[in-house]
């Protein structure tokens, strides 16, 4: 079991929190219509239902979000202890440039190109 602030958690308890944080990321609306429009996207959504395909790619998104959240907090895990304070906020200030930089670019995107005009 994981050790948190010198106290090591039951298997319940993990068992519990993974069961939580399942339940609340497959009720999440954002969650749902973001696999909406990346299947309709892609075209899986046509044609006649095969539940066996369907099945497995209900599978393969989970089994894919799994291994992702293990990797991430694995390497969270892996590395908090090294990291000091002033790394950290160098760290948050980088990642809010990105995400301020891809705002700025959306905007522009969004300003710049008529979205009417098919390109």
């Amino acid at each position: 079991a994981a050790a948190v602030q010198g106290r090591l958690h039951t298997w319940k308890e993990v068992a519990q929190d993974f069961s939580s944080t399942v339940f609340l990321t497959l009720t999440n609306p954002a969650t749902i219509l973001s696999f909406i429009a990346i299947f309709s996207g892609l075209g899986i959504v046509q044609g006649s239902p095969d539940y066996g395909l369907s099945a497995l790619m209900v599978l393969g998104v989970f089994l894919g979000s799994f291994a992702w959240w293990c990797i991430l907090t694995g390497g969270v895990g892996f590395v908090r202890h090294r990291l000091d304070g002033r790394m950290l906020k160098g760290a948050n200030i980088l990642s809010g440039l990105v995400i301020g930089g891809f705002g700025v670019f959306s905007l522009g995107h969004a300003i710049y190109v008529n979205p009417f005009s098919g390109g």
